[in-house]
């Protein structure tokens, strides 16, 4: 628990900038990075270098997941969930987790248009409930082509 509340972001969790590439970089533009990357940072040609051994392993796992679908949803669900906790132990809480990390669907009720009505153009009447369950009928203004002066001053930005 102590790694959660004291983890500090490091430049090597963000697995894009590691490749040089962006989130919305297809997985032929991420495998192109890696082929370039791993030239440099390949243990055959940097022998005894352990930094640029370390860096390669941390290349190859960029590129596991990267190029993975289902991994790279889920590393991108991370970037986004905004918890400052490394990507291995986020991953590990997941599925726990998943009931507790959700998005409010809208509230559907007492809206002011019904559902399927939003591209219309007129309106003819709505009806709202006040709190003393009271009914109002509230009549909107349709603009309609038949209505020319009123309409062509509001498009022309004169009302």
């Amino acid at each position: 628990m102590d790694s959660i509340f004291n983890y500090e972001p490091q430049e090597d969790d963000d697995l894009y900038k590691l490749l040089n590439c962006h989130p919305s970089s297809t997985t032929e533009q991420i495998l192109k990075e890696y082929k370039l990357k791993a030239m440099t940072l390949h243990p055959d040609k940097n022998a005894g270098d352990n930094r640029s051994q370390l860096k390669f392993q941390k290349l190859q796992k960029a590129k596991e997941i990267l190029t993975d679908p289902e991994k790279r949803m889920d590393y991108d669900k991370w970037k986004q969930c905004g918890m400052v906790i490394p990507y291995s132990e986020w991953l590990a809480l997941k599925d726990k987790a998943h009931m507790s990390m959700h998005w409010a669907t809208p509230k559907t009720e007492h809206r002011c248009l019904p559902d399927g009505e939003e591209g219309k153009e007129s309106i003819n009447t709505s009806t709202s409930t006040s709190t003393s369950n009271k009914e109002t009928a509230l009549k909107v203004t349709s603009f309609s082509s038949s209505d020319g002066t009123i309409y062509q001053k509001f498009r022309n930005y004169k009302i």
